[in-house]
């Protein structure tokens, strides 16, 4: 079994070859094993910077903007993923926006933003949908300041809707500016349910039409060594 789909992945890798670069260097793995473990531990070995993954098959809301690997996969990504909903037909990516509570770290999911955005020459929009009933847990301001004070080089965008349904205001906000990609924090294992909260139905319909950016919560580091001349020449100071 898995012969057949090497042997699959093999002639992928040539038709990508054919259809963008023939010098691109593709490398197949096939690795038997209970999803997603094996894809994780393949992220930290090969130092990757992007999972990207398709989205089909649906048995809930989640899975339904996701798919059921990939919904059950960015809880605990150790990297960015890329999903890519069937049937969008790619362009090039002029703005991404990153959906924020405005109340959460968020330093360490910028920094994954910026390093995929940065590359494609891409504007980055953060916006926050308040609702009435929502608490301040921190000022605004002082998260915003913050992330001016991290990222001085970046020219972020700035935007707060007052809508009581998150869903709609996300909605209304990727079409009215045109967002390519969604890119979301998961600081926690429900927080797409949070951010989204179960009342989906149609509107899911729409959403699905723009690839979608998890940002990972635990997102691995490479490690620094040191060679040896480097040590001995430390050592000896």
């Amino acid at each position: 079994m898995v012969a057949y789909y090497q042997d699959k992945l093999q002639n992928l890798a040539k038709y990508i070859r054919l259809q963008f670069d023939s010098n691109l260097e593709v490398e197949t793995i096939c690795v038997p094993g209970p999803f997603p473990n094996p894809l994780n531990d393949l992220v930290c070995s090969k130092q990757v910077d992007l999972v990207v993954m398709g989205t089909k098959g649906a048995h809930n809301w989640l899975d339904k903007i996701f798919g059921t690997n990939t919904a059950s996969f960015i809880k605990q990504a150790a990297c960015p993923v890329l999903a890519i909903p069937s049937g969008v037909q790619l362009k090039f990516i002029k703005t991404i926006a990153y959906a924020s509570n405005f109340e959460s770290q968020e330093t360490m999911y910028l920094k994954q933003l910026v390093k995929f955005a940065e590359p494609l020459g891409s504007s980055i929009a953060i916006f926050n949908i308040k609702s009435e009933n929502q608490l301040d847990l921190v000022s605004d301001q002082q998260i915003l300041r913050k992330i001016k004070r991290d990222f001085p080089e970046n020219n972020f965008s700035f935007s707060q809707i007052k809508e009581n349904d998150i869903i709609a205001g996300i909605e209304t906000f990727v079409r009215e500016n045109q967002i390519d990609i969604l890119a979301l924090s998961v600081y926690e294992p429900d927080m797409l349910e949070r951010i989204f909260h179960n009342s989906v139905s149609e509107q899911l319909v729409y959403r699905s039409q723009i690839p979608l950016l998890a940002l990972s919560s635990k997102p691995y580091s490479v490690k620094k060594t040191t060679n040896s001349k480097q040590q001995k020449s430390q050592e000896a100071h």
